[in-house]
C-alpha cells in the first residue's frame, strides 16, 4: 500500500513527519515479525499519557474519557472489541453465554495476554483459516485492544471480573453506531459535561415527575375546552 493511507490513521496523525523529498504515492511493503513484546511498547508510544497529568477525567492525549475503571462499575466492550475478541476466544478459552455474551470472571489477565502471545508467535503455516477476515489482524487487533483496558483504563484481574465483551444488550444487536455517537461525547466543552451521571433512581424519579405533569396538563386542556363549550352554549 502507499503512504497517503497510513499517514491518514489516527495512529500516524501528529506522529511522524515525512522524510524530505518523500512521495507519498510510494508503495510500502510491511513485514511482520509476531514480535508481541516489541508490538505492546510501540502501541503504549501512540498513548501520551502527559498530557493529562492535571486534567480529570483525562487518561491519554488530553482526551475526555472515563476515569480508571472501578472494581464496583460494570464495564462493557462492544463493536470491534467483540469482533476480535471472537476469534481470540476460543484460544484462551472462554465461551459466550446464550446470547452470545463473555462473561470474563472464569478467567485472568495473564491467560488472556498468554493467548495473545501465542497468536502472534503462531507462524502462517499453522493456521486453520488463513483466508478469514479477521484472523490475519488477530495477534495486533488483541494487543492494541488488552494494552488499551490494562495500561490506560487500569483494568486488573479485579475489576475484570464486571468486565463484559457483548454483541447483544437485553436481546438487542449493539454495533459500532452506538460507540460512535458515545464517542461524539468527547467533543463536548467540559463546562457542559455532567459532575456526574443519573442514577437509575433518580432517572425514574424524574420520568414519573414528567408523566404526572404530562397527564395534568391533558386534564386542564380538557377542563379548559369543556368550560368554554358550556359559555358558548
Amino acid at each position: 500500500m502507499n503512504y497517503n493511507p497510513i499517514n491518514s490513521t489516527p495512529c500516524a496523525i501528529g506522529k511522524y513527519v515525512a522524510p524530505v523529498n518523500f512521495s507519498s504515492t510510494i508503495n510500502v511493503l510491511f513485514r511482520g515479525t509476531g514480535n508481541y513484546a516489541q508490538c505492546q511498547t510501540l502501541i503504549r508510544q501512540r498513548f501520551d499519557t502527559t498530557q493529562c497529568s492535571s486534567l480529570s477525567n483525562c487518561t491519554f492525549d488530553g482526551v475526555y474519557q472515563p476515569k480508571p475503571i472501578s472494581s464496583s462499575l460494570r464495564l462493557i466492550a462492544m463493536s470491534a472489541f467483540y469482533t476480535t475478541f471472537t476469534t481470540l476466544a476460543p484460544s484462551i478459552p472462554v465461551s459466550p453465554d446464550s446470547e452470545g455474551n463473555y462473561q470474563l470472571n472464569s478467567t485472568n489477565l495473564m491467560q488472556i495476554y498468554a493467548t495473545i502471545q501465542m497468536i502472534c508467535n503462531q507462524p502462517w503455516s499453522n493456521l486453520t483459516n488463513p483466508e478469514s477476515t479477521y484472523r490475519p489482524f488477530l495477534c495486533f487487533n488483541s494487543v492494541y485492544h488488552w494494552t488499551l483496558f490494562d495500561y490506560i483504563y487500569s483494568l486488573n484481574d479485579t475489576n475484570l471480573q464486571n468486565f463484559q465483551i457483548v454483541r447483544t444488550i437485553n436481546s438487542t444487536t449493539i454495533g459500532w453506531t452506538l460507540g460512535y455517537m458515545i464517542n461524539q461525547t468527547n467533543f463536548l466543552d467540559p463546562e457542559y459535561r455532567p459532575s456526574r451521571l443519573l442514577t437509575r433512581a433518580e432517572f425514574i424519579g424524574i420520568l414519573i415527575c414528567f408523566l404526572v405533569l404530562l397527564v395534568l396538563s391533558l386534564i386542564l386542556i380538557i377542563i379548559s375546552i369543556c368550560l368554554c363549550r358550556r359559555k358558548n352554549v
